[in-house]
C-alpha cells in the first residue's frame, strides 16, 4: 500500500519499486531488440544484418 513522503507525494512500497523497475529494464531489452527490425522494415532494410 502507498504512504505519503514528507512532501505529500505517494511513496510506493519497496515490492512495488522493485517490480517496476524490473518492468522498466525488460521492456527497454524488448524495445532495443524489436526496434531495429521495425526500423528495418520502414528505411527498407530487408532482413536483420548482423
Amino acid at each position: 500500500m502507498p504512504t505519503i513522503g514528507p512532501r505529500g507525494g505517494i511513496r510506493d512500497s519497496l515490492a512495488t519499486s522493485v517490480a517496476e523497475s524490473a518492468m522498466r529494464v525488460a521492456s527497454s531489452q524488448i524495445g532495443r531488440q524489436v526496434a531495429p527490425g521495425i526500423l528495418g522494415s520502414i528505411l527498407g532494410g530487408g532482413g536483420r544484418r548482423r
